[in-house]
């Protein structure tokens, strides 16, 4: 539990405030072992209630905690979103990097194809995209990695399913290649930190 001092004009002393703190000011008083809110009261010092943050960017934001207000009768714990950054600029490029690993994250989870009649996810990783080409280079039926009800299995594919398989592959990943430049994009034209917030994968 985390507590606030008070001076006698009801003005803030400390906080945060603990009975450690109590006892180190007061190091001639005997204090009982656990220390009842109508004790602590008697000397200035009352609980304090957790509140939950709020919500903000974490990329180019964040919370910090203020001094407690009283609410509803109750010391209540408060927080203010601030920016991370300086400038508009500094936010920008941690907005930019932040885009461009969600990006990448995005492009190594994997993708899906119903090459096979039925859907299956294939990986995507910058090796299995080289394995992928590699595949379709013979032109042959081939047994090749494939996900089924979540485990990762070889299938057997003619050319014309792995031909499909590359083109469902090819077209994911161009798919999130055109949302990373668009983002950018925005990033690059936002005028404001309202407009930058606004931005997310």
């Amino acid at each position: 539990m985390t507590y606030i001092k008070l001076n006698p004009d009801n003005t803030v002393n400390q906080y945060p405030y603990s009975v450690n703190h109590l006892k180190r000011d007061n190091p001639n008083t005997s204090f009982p072992a656990a220390m009842s809110d109508e004790q602590l009261a008697e000397y200035d010092v009352y609980p304090v209630t957790e509140a939950s943050k709020p919500t903000f960017d974490p990329i180019t934001q964040k919370a910090e905690e203020v001094t407690p207000v009283i609410i509803n009768n109750v010391w209540t714990q408060q927080w203010q979103v601030v920016n991370k950054f300086d400038t508009l600029e500094e936010m920008k490029s941690a907005k930019t990097q932040s885009i461009k690993r969600s990006a990448d994250v995005e492009r190594n989870a994997g993708f899906n194809s119903s090459a096979l009649g039925t859907v299956h996810e294939y990986g995507s990783t910058l090796e299995d995209r080289i394995n992928l080409i590699g595949a379709n280079q013979s032109n042959q039926p081939t047994k090749y990695n494939a996900k089924e009800n979540g485990k990762r299995v070889r299938k057997s594919h003619n050319a014309a399913q792995m031909q499909q398989v590359l083109a469902d592959g090819f077209a994911a990943i161009q798919t999130i290649n055109y949302k990373e430049s668009s983002l950018l994009d925005a990033i690059n034209a936002a005028a404001t930190i309202e407009e930058l917030d606004a931005i997310v994968w």
